[in-house]
């Protein structure tokens, strides 16, 4: 059986056609853990029969929602699914082939496409001191053409053909629920952000790796949860919460504090050479 687990935060926009594409998936339960809507998510779901629901009073963020789910699952594959994401027919017995046909894997991704139909640009390998400085700080202002930086997004792939990569996204991710015990579960230390490139790297030390699945597209709105609580860099200070603790945690605090420095340390230089070029009249 594969096990579909959702986490809804005020998803009432898109959650009943999400939920209403996994219900028809063969071999499958759906689970929705609620992270304390405060609009009708809740009540849509209650209205959904077949689902396992999990209304919780707190918002304990993803990977927190997730391991309710999980506690609840009966799958010996997971799929963490977000609300705003629309499977298509027939994924369950096409991800069970894929891991039975893939012993090596450990995480599969799908492809990712918006409402209408564009492509979303996910998967990359997983993240460098260079690329973390080229998207947190002025690195990418003094260094514009940056090959690390396009080797970590992999920019010469197109994104349809189907590869192993570094980190794949968690808005639809399969994994067994035996690696994912072996490699230490999901850490809910991560409110939001980065538990995907967790995952990929705690699965790495069991040896296992990510595969993106072209062949199978999801429909994902994305942003849905996220844009309603984006207030005053609510948003912002999570995110750069998860960023340090992935730092702190996978390289140590002495790497962390060199981040910090370095992006200190860019800001500042690209700071002065704005200010000196527009005295020199260079820039506008």
């Amino acid at each position: 059986m594969i096990s579909f687990i959702t986490v809804a935060y005020n998803s009432a926009s898109t959650i009943r056609a999400c939920l209403e594409a996994a219900l028809a998936q063969p071999n499958s339960e759906v689970i929705v853990v609620d992270n304390a809507s405060a609009d009708d998510t809740l009540a849509i779901c209650r209205q959904i029969p077949g689902i396992k629901l999990v209304p919780h009073h707190t918002n304990v963020g993803f990977n927190g929602g997730n391991n309710l789910g999980l506690a609840q699952a009966s799958g010996d594959i997971i799929v963490l699914l977000n609300p705003d994401a629309v499977l298509p027919a027939n994924v369950s017995p096409r991800i069970e082939r894929l891991f039975a046909e893939l012993p090596d894997v450990g995480m599969i991704g799908c492809r990712m496409t918006n409402p209408d139909g564009s492509l979303q640009s996910t998967g990359s390998q997983l993240p460098t001191l260079r690329t973390l400085l080229y998207e947190h700080s002025a690195y990418h202002n003094l260094f514009p053409r940056s090959r690390a930086f396009a080797r970590y997004l992999i920019q010469d792939w197109d994104r349809r053909t189907s590869r192993r990569l570094g980190a794949v996204a968690g808005s639809c991710l399969a994994v067994r629920r035996a690696d994912l015990e072996a490699c230490g579960g999901l850490d809910s230390h991560y409110f939001l952000f980065y538990e995907e490139v967790d995952l990929a790297r705690a699965m790495a030390k069991i040896g296992k790796t990510a595969y993106y699945a072209a062949d199978i597209e999801v429909q994902h709105v994305g942003g849905v949860s996220t844009k309603q609580d984006d207030k005053n860099g609510y948003i912002d200070r999570i995110y750069h919460a998860s960023r340090d603790y992935y730092l702190r945690k996978w390289h140590g605090q002495a790497y962390l504090v060199l981040f910090k420095a370095l992006s200190w340390g860019f800001n500042k230089a690209y700071g002065l050479w704005s200010t000196a070029a527009r005295r020199l009249g260079m820039v506008k």
